[in-house]
C-alpha cells in the first residue's frame, strides 16, 4: 500500500509501530489514511474507522478496498460511544471535543493517541484522572505546530508547566520546541507593552518559566 501520509500522521502511527492490538478504533478518521496503515503494518488485527461524515466513511472504505485491507469496519457515529477497543486515535480536533468523546466513552480504551488542535491543557488535566502520559510532545509542520500525547490507562500527576506544556517537552525538548516557546515569549513580549491583562502577563511568565526549565534539562 503507497500511502504518502503527513508528518503529522506518520508520527501517529510511528507511536503505535512497536505495537500490536487487537482493536483499534480511528475516531474523526476522515480519509482513512492512519487507520489503513494500521492495518497494512498489522499493527491492529481489526481497524473500526469512526466518523460522524458517511462521505468520509466512503471515502475510507475505498481507501481500504483499494488497498485489499478486509479487516475493518466503518461506523458514522460521534465518538467512541459504546465502543469496545484497546486502543483508540484522537486526532485533529479540538481539545474540548477530545474530552467530550472520552466523557462519553462507555468503554475507555487502554491506549490513546491523542493530537488536539488547541486546548491541549484541558485534555492533560482530564487524562491524569484515567490515563498516564507515556509521551507528550510538539511537532512543526506547514507552519503550524502540533501536540501529540501517547497515553495508557492508569492515572497520573502534572506539574502546572506539564500540563500547559508537555512532559515530554520539558525533560527532553526537541529544537522545534524550543523555537516554539522562544517565539511564544517574543510575541507576548509585544503583548504586555500594550495591555494590562493580568492573564497575559501569568502567561508571559509560565512561558519564561518552561523555557528555563528546557535550558536546565538541555544542560543535564
Amino acid at each position: 500500500m503507497t500511502t504518502n501520509l503527513t508528518l503529522r500522521q506518520q508520527t501517529l502511527v510511528d507511536l503505535l509501530a512497536d505495537k500490536t492490538f487487537h482493536t483499534v478504533a480511528d475516531v474523526g478518521c476522515d480519509h482513512g489514511y492512519i487507520g489503513a496503515t494500521l492495518l497494512h503494518k498489522q499493527i491492529a488485527k481489526l481497524l473500526l474507522f469512526i466518523d460522524v461524515s458517511a462521505p468520509s466513511l466512503e471515502k475510507a472504505k475505498t481507501l481500504c478496498q483499494k488497498a485489499n485491507l478486509s479487516n475493518c469496519q466503518f461506523l458514522v457515529q460521534d465518538g467512541l460511544e459504546k465502543v469496545f477497543c484497546d486502543c483508540a486515535i484522537i486526532a485533529g480536533m479540538g481539545g474540548k471535543e477530545i474530552i467530550s468523546i472520552l466523557s462519553n466513552a462507555e468503554n475507555l480504551p487502554n491506549t490513546l493517541v491523542l493530537q488536539p488542535m488547541k486546548n491541549t491543557p484541558n485534555v492533560r488535566q482530564y487524562l491524569c484522572q484515567n490515563y498516564y502520559v507515556d509521551r507528550d510532545f510538539t511537532i512543526f509542520e506547514g507552519g503550524k505546530y502540533y501536540d501529540v500525547l501517547l497515553c495508557t490507562k492508569g492515572q497520573d500527576t502534572l506539574s502546572m508547566l506539564q500540563q500547559q506544556f508537555g512532559k515530554t517537552n520539558l525533560c527532553n525538548p526537541s529544537a522545534e520546541f524550543v523555537q516554539f516557546i522562544q517565539h511564544q515569549i517574543d510575541k507576548y513580549e509585544k503583548i504586555v507593552q500594550n495591555t494590562t491583562d493580568e492573564n497575559t502577563r501569568q502567561h508571559l511568565d509560565q512561558l519564561k518559566l518552561c523555557k528555563k526549565e528546557i535550558e536546565n534539562a538541555k544542560n543535564i
